[in-house]
């Protein structure tokens, strides 16, 4: 029996070295062994050029972004003195955005009265919370001129509410062609009523729960990422809304004369950038 053992495992180990044997010498094949060496040299140069490329694009992102703030005084002065901005915040917009935008305006000569901020809430269009915002929107009305009043039907049932919410919301943080419309007493009573249920917050800038008068433009603030697609039509709507009022006539001309000029400092540093690659100039220069 012990023989038979014996004899056993040495067979195993006899066909294990054989096998061992025929993959070692079909692995270490100079054939093979240069093919292997020549596939791992082809992607590590084609990783190279990735990386490559990808410096290239964040160096043009940076040179664009660094040309951006030093013209943007010289592009934007002027352009909205006189104007009154409120900011509508949405979840999720990043506080450099809001400080950068902020920044902008006033550089452009615009007042910032405030941000407004709303919440996840807000945009939650499920049965109870619909109903939520209709009837803070009815209880907000109570303060507000005679001849501001809830719409009898929404464009979209599906946020009816936001609807309602926004256009009274708009009604209290913009007048109409710079006429005012409520007092700032009614203002901060419609925007408590939704602030106290939790749809919004609101501040100055300077970390008092205000605004400092009513707006005669409103900036929208959107988050970097796009909401997943089973959502973002309703949050689109609700978004909308607020900015509804102020994008019309003289506001929203002023609105484009600043995208206009961010657009043509983003124009004129690609141009330059152009120029530079297609001469013999010192690097420096660009």
């Amino acid at each position: 029996m012990i023989f038979a053992i014996t004899s056993y495992l040495s067979s195993l180990c006899s066909l294990a070295l054989a096998i061992g044997i025929v993959v070692g010498s079909t692995a270490l094949k100079p054939g093979v062994t240069n093919r292997l060496n020549n596939a791992t040299s082809a992607e590590a140069k084609a990783n190279n050029v990735l990386y490559a490329h990808n410096q290239q694009l964040k160096d043009e992102i940076g040179a664009d972004q660094a040309f951006a703030q030093a013209a943007e005084g010289s592009l934007l002065r002027g352009l909205l003195v006189g104007q009154h901005v409120v900011l509508v915040v949405a979840p999720g917009a990043d506080s450099p955005t809001v400080d950068g935008v902020t920044t902008a305006l006033q550089k452009s000569g615009a007042v910032v009265t405030g941000q407004v901020v709303l919440s996840q809430q807000f945009f939650d269009t499920g049965s109870v919370n619909e109903q939520g915002l209709k009837s803070t929107a009815t209880t907000a009305t109570r303060v507000l001129p005679p001849g501001i009043a809830l719409p009898n039907s929404a464009a979209d049932q599906q946020t009816s509410g936001q609807q309602a919410a926004a256009q009274v919301i708009t009604a209290a943080i913009v007048n109409k062609d710079g006429v005012g419309t409520v007092t700032a007493k009614a203002s901060q009573k419609v925007l408590n009523e939704f602030g106290n249920a939790n749809f919004l917050q609101v501040n100055d800038g300077n970390g008092n729960p205000v605004l400092t008068g009513q707006a005669t433009m409103a900036v929208v603030l959107l988050p970097a990422t796009a909401p997943p697609a089973t959502t973002s039509g309703p949050i689109n709507l609700a978004l909308i809304s607020p900015g509804a009022r102020p994008s019309a006539g003289q506001q929203g001309r002023l609105a484009g004369r600043v995208a206009q000029g961010v657009r043509s400092a983003q124009c004129h540093r690609r141009r330059h950038r152009r120029r530079c690659r297609g001469t013999a100039h010192d690097s420096r220069q660009c």
